[in-house]
């Protein structure tokens, strides 16, 4: 009873601490949205925060989801597989684990086209999809110099940890790499998004012309 307790005053500690998260988190990229957007009136900035909430938590959900369907089957497999063969059970998680990076990467846009497009949560992981699958070596190049900015600069940050004015050094330093980042995925994603749009008209239009 002790331990249920825990877990249920714990669940209701961290589901509105989520909450809260995932609202900073929609407004501080809406405000970068906007700036790439090249919107300069805040008119219908709530609406549009509340829209993308939504939408966010959503996509939230179906990769939730979709995670666990993936994990579920392999885990159950992994073990039944394990009394045979653990290289076996082993393979199959590895192959689960090269799955959900594969995933993970054809999804790195989708929160670029909630914010830039206003797209639903399936429009979104669509859109992602689709400017890996027509434009895959320079979308690939974006989002692999991404992460290893990241990664460089997490190493860079290390330096100034030693001392409270590092830290702070460290904190501001970050939130401007972050949101340089960001904004450079969202400015790459409206590029693509009109390049892939009108490249489907013209498909539309020689379509149109070859059936005529």
């Amino acid at each position: 009873l002790f331990v249920t307790d825990n877990i249920f005053g714990l669940l209701a500690l961290l589901i509105p601490l989520a909450m809260m998260g995932i609202g900073f988190t929609v407004i501080y990229l809406e405000m970068i949205g906007q700036a790439v957007r090249q919107e300069t009136s805040r008119q219908g900035f709530v609406p549009r925060i509340l829209k993308a909430l939504g939408t966010t938590t959503r996509l939230g959900l179906v990769l939730l989801v979709g995670v666990l369907a993936l994990l579920l089957p392999l885990s159950l497999g992994a073990t039944l597989l394990g009394v045979v063969s653990q290289g076996l059970a082993s393979f199959l998680l590895l192959t689960g684990m090269l799955l959900m990076l594969w995933g993970g990467l054809y999804l790195s846009f989708a929160l670029p086209a909630i914010f830039i497009t206003g797209a639903t949560a399936r429009q979104a992981i669509l859109n992602s999809i689709s400017l890996f699958r027509f434009d895959f070596w320079s979308t690939m190049g974006l989002v692999t110099l991404t992460y290893l900015i990241r990664w460089g600069f997490i190493i860079i940050w290390q330096f100034f940890i030693d001392s409270p004015s590092g830290i702070v050094f460290d904190i501001i330093g970050n939130a401007f790499l972050g949101t340089g980042l960001m904004a450079a995925t969202m400015l790459y994603y409206s590029d693509r998004m009109k390049w892939l749009d009108d490249l489907r008209r013209r498909i539309h239009q020689h379509q149109a012309q070859l059936k005529g």
